[in-house]
């Protein structure tokens, strides 16, 4: 049985009661999503948001850890988590985040 990779951004934060922790970022993605591969500490991933103005400013996002749940049953997905820095994207980048790059 196969299943696909499920595969959720994280940011690194603290809560309104000071409690440190991973927050999702709101994007969720399949391998196939990133074309069958696992993005890597260090890499950049600029979701592209169908439908937005060109005026809006995008985010870009820079992978700065790893973790991986795996499946506990297999009607669960297999999780991996990636751990994310959040900036705006520089105008030079923003053509890459506009209606699928």
């Amino acid at each position: 049985m196969t299943r696909e990779l499920n595969i959720r951004l994280f940011r690194r934060g603290r809560s309104s009661d000071g409690i440190d922790g991973y927050w999702q970022v709101g994007y969720d993605f399949t391998l196939s999503d990133f074309g069958g591969v696992l993005p890597n500490v260090g890499d950049m991933i600029a979701p592209s948001i169908e439908g937005a103005r060109e005026f809006e400013r995008r985010k870009v996002y820079t992978v700065e850890s790893r973790f991986f749940r795996p499946a506990g049953s297999p009607h669960q997905f297999i999780n991996v988590g990636l751990v994310v820095s959040e900036r705006d994207a520089s105008r030079e980048e923003e053509h890459l985040t506009v209606g699928g790059g």
